[in-house]
């Protein structure tokens, strides 16, 4: 398998472990992935909780996974069907190198 795509995801903290919880139990693909928290901003974010609304930004939480392209789309595919949720956004790029330093 080719690593050529960086597929991107973003999504309320809530849903975090349940996402995780899908990706490592896919049954066709093995997925590796990050996460971490990030600070979602513009008017096509909605703001969930009340403090969110105060400070103008949402609290997501963001998870990289770096796969075939092929791949990146059956995911995608993959969890729609199992988490149909407008809250979750994702974006696809190129990834032009990846590998282990050692």
């Amino acid at each position: 398998m080719t690593a050529d795509t960086c597929l991107n995801l973003i999504l309320p903290a809530g849903l975090e472990e349940a996402v995780a919880d899908l990706l490592l139990a896919y049954p066709e693909i093995s997925v590796s992935f990050a996460s971490f928290p990030v600070e979602a901003h513009g008017a096509e974010v909605p703001l969930l909780a009340p403090s969110e609304h105060v400070s103008g930004h949402a609290h997501r939480v963001q998870m990289q996974l770096v796969l075939g392209s092929g791949d990146a789309e059956t995911v995608l595919s993959y969890l729609r069907t199992a988490l149909p949720n407008p809250s979750v956004f994702y974006w696809v790029t190129p990834v032009l190198s990846s590998g282990r330093l050692g």
